[in-house]
């Protein structure tokens, strides 16, 4: 998709549907001899078989348990319609922005899976994970090292010392992490972990929401602008508190009202 910026300019990242819908548009009205058709086929082909299917499964199984099965699919799409330098391109967007890979997510994921030996392998680990954590302040929430040749959702993530007291993963910087337990279950006792070998964990939490493709905007803009964590995030919360102030559109009319208020 980068191949159109040169031609279409800059895009608004927070209307995907929009965008994929016209370079759909824009691919059924190219002729083949045009020097944009190639690289728009492409896109229209990953729109079609890659993005469209996997935005229409995160609206039909939206609870967030779904969320690993769900870029797990996207993974196996993309290595269907995929070669070359453009799957490796694309593995390397979703290595970055696969949050659903990381192992608090994948032991949900299991302990609502319909198989009860997946739900045993994580209840297995949930309480190894509680007999050897060590608290040390706020955990770090670091992406793993997405195995893309993986043949489940629960083999998206290599776990190494599986059969000791404290499982460990790969991050994608290469360093060897604990695998940590998933905040939903520390108020649940070890029984209660021990249940769901029995019967499947249910949640009511979407994997999407709204709110996040709102900020999809602020974000985009803001690392275009600022390099640095934490002036990006000082950035967003800086516009958060702006926008409780003063919500809606700003003009110069509420501007200088607001100067009156606060006089």
């Amino acid at each position: 998709m980068d191949r159109l910026f040169v031609w279409r300019g800059p895009l608004v990242h927070s209307r995907w549907l929009k965008l994929a819908a016209r370079i759909l548009r824009l691919y059924i009205t190219l002729e083949e001899t045009s020097p944009l058709f190639k690289p728009v086929k492409e896109t229209a082909v990953y729109v079609v078989g890659v993005y469209w299917p996997t935005h229409m499964d995160t609206k039909y199984k939206s609870d967030m348990t779904y969320g690993p099965l769900h870029l797990f699919a996207e993974i196996q799409r993309q290595r269907t319609l995929f070669a070359g330098e453009e799957l490796e391109l694309l593995q390397r967007n979703v290595q970055i922005n696969g949050y659903f890979s990381h192992p608090e997510n994948l032991l949900l994921s299991m302990l609502a899976d319909n198989r009860s030996t997946i739900r045993a392998k994580a209840v297995s680990m949930v309480l190894k994970v509680r007999r050897s954590s060590v608290q040390q302040g706020i955990r770090s929430f670091i992406l793993p090292k997405i195995n893309f040749g993986a043949a489940s959702y629960h083999q998206l993530v290599t776990f190494q010392n599986t059969t000791r007291a404290a499982p460990t993963f790969t991050s994608w910087k290469g360093d060897h992490l604990r695998v940590s337990e998933p905040p939903l279950l520390a108020s649940l006792s070890d029984l209660q972990i021990k249940d769901f070998t029995a019967v499947p964990l249910a949640l009511k939490y979407p994997n999407h929401t709204q709110s996040v493709e709102r900020a999809v905007k602020d974000t985009t803009e803001i690392s275009a602008r600022l390099t640095g964590e934490d002036r990006q995030v000082s950035e967003v919360l800086l516009r958060r508190v702006g926008r409780k102030k003063l919500p809606g559109a700003i003009t110069r009319k509420r501007l200088m009202y607001s100067d009156i208020l606060n006089m």
